[in-house]
C-alpha cells in the first residue's frame, strides 16, 4: 500500500506512542478498532440495516 508521506510519518508515530514493531499487527488492530466502531454506530443509528448487513446479533 502507498501512503503519502505525511501520512507514513503519522503512522510510524502512532505506532511508536503505542509500542507497535510490527506494522502488520499494527494494522490488524486498526483496522478491527474501525470496524468496531462502525459496527456500534451503525447498530445505534440503524439497527434494522446492522442486521441487514451482519446479520442477527
Amino acid at each position: 500500500m502507498k501512503l503519502t508521506e505525511t501520512l507514513r510519518l503519522r503512522v510510524s508515530n502512532a505506532m511508536e506512542v503505542e509500542g507497535f514493531t510490527v506494522w502488520s499487527e499494527f494494522c490488524r488492530v486498526a483496522l478491527t478498532e474501525k470496524c468496531q466502531s462502525i459496527e456500534r454506530e451503525l447498530k445505534e443509528r440503524d439497527p434494522a440495516e446492522f442486521v441487514r448487513i451482519y446479520g442477527k446479533p
